[in-house]
């Protein structure tokens, strides 16, 4: 799947503001319009995280704020910069798939090693 230039240059940026030792950066879009972006946050949680660690992963930062419905049939990049400052795999987790798919997004896209863009469609519950 082809991702807009300025969705990934935006997760990039958000990527490097993360303090993590794994920096992904997430851009939540639909009918390119970009809606929000986020990235992960270490050392801290929010009420409405799924995952049992103390972080705030970019995919839950990046829905933050934005309303059911605009999340439902959006899209999400995910893009992860690793410590060399090569591109690295950033396929959500199980606990962020579930999210996803709970607030409606119908588009999970990701960067690989390769600098590919992988996609993994979800079957919304909505």
């Amino acid at each position: 799947m082809t991702i807009p230039n300025k969705v990934k240059k935006i997760a990039i940026k958000e990527a490097m503001k993360s303090q993590h030792r794994f920096k992904l950066g997430a851009v939540i879009y639909k009918k390119g319009n970009i809606l929000n972006s986020g990235f992960n946050h270490a050392n801290k949680t929010h009420p409405k995280s799924n995952v049992p660690f103390r972080t705030i992963h970019a995919e839950l930062s990046s829905c933050l704020g934005l309303t059911r419905m605009q999340l439902k049939d959006a899209s999400i990049y995910v893009h992860r910069v690793r410590r060399d400052g090569k591109v690295g795999l950033a396929k959500p987790c199980r606990y962020c798939q579930a999210l996803l798919d709970e607030v409606g997004i119908t588009d999970i896209n990701y960067s690989s090693y390769s600098d590919n863009v992988l996609t993994q469609p979800l079957q919304t519950k909505h």
